[in-house]
């Protein structure tokens, strides 16, 4: 039995008329109206009373109100069958951990687990690529070094020349900080 079935209205009843349903079940339910009653029939009205409020605290709130409605319309089945009208992931049996609410759409990317590829690469071929990056990030702190390094002996030596080499290798490494990062995720994003 439902929350509507409980109260004995349908279920696009308005709110006006679950109130006066409720107030008309209350008072035909109510343990106070059977007192003389026997012990049977005082107990099927109090299992009565109990479904009657337990309806009418759903049904007598708005948002509680559409969350059941919502339910009602729901598929029957274990809970990891069920369609839920959030679409957040269902969780397997035992698990208990949802992720966040938008952190879940690359459980959903089918497509993307079909191109996925689960062979191993050829032997070797990773640690080229992470020698390649490794020199890679060494370039801009080696040209910063020899700019230094160039700016001190222009100013040991006065040579315009050297200033001008450790200026131009400063603002060279500058830019290498920059720019390599942006290169390496640019290549990141071709491979995947």
């Amino acid at each position: 039995m439902n929350h509507y079935e409980a109260l004995g209205v349908p279920v696009g009843a308005g709110a006006a008329e679950i109130r006066q349903a409720y107030l008309s079940a209350a008072r035909r339910h109510h343990p106070d109206f059977h007192v003389d009653a026997d012990a049977a029939t005082r107990a099927r009205h109090a299992r009565q009373m109990v479904l009657v409020n337990e309806a009418w605290e759903v049904l007598g709130q708005a948002g509680a109100r559409e969350r059941y409605d919502l339910s009602l319309r729901l598929p029957v089945g274990p809970p990891t069958e069920r369609i839920r009208p959030n679409r957040e992931p269902d969780v397997p049996a035992g698990k208990g951990w949802t992720p966040r609410r938008g952190d879940d759409g690359w459980q959903r990317d089918f497509a993307g687990w079909a191109a996925e590829d689960e062979r191993l690469a050829p032997e070797g071929s990773g640690i080229r690529a992470r020698k390649h990056r490794g020199l890679l990030a060494i370039v801009p702190v080696a040209v910063f070094a020899l700019g230094i390094l160039s700016g001190f002996l222009g100013m040991v030596l006065s040579s315009r020349e050297l200033l001008a080499g450790a200026f131009i290798g400063i603002a060279v490494s500058a830019a290498l900080f920059v720019m390599l990062p942006i290169i390496e995720m640019s290549r990141g994003r071709h491979r995947d």
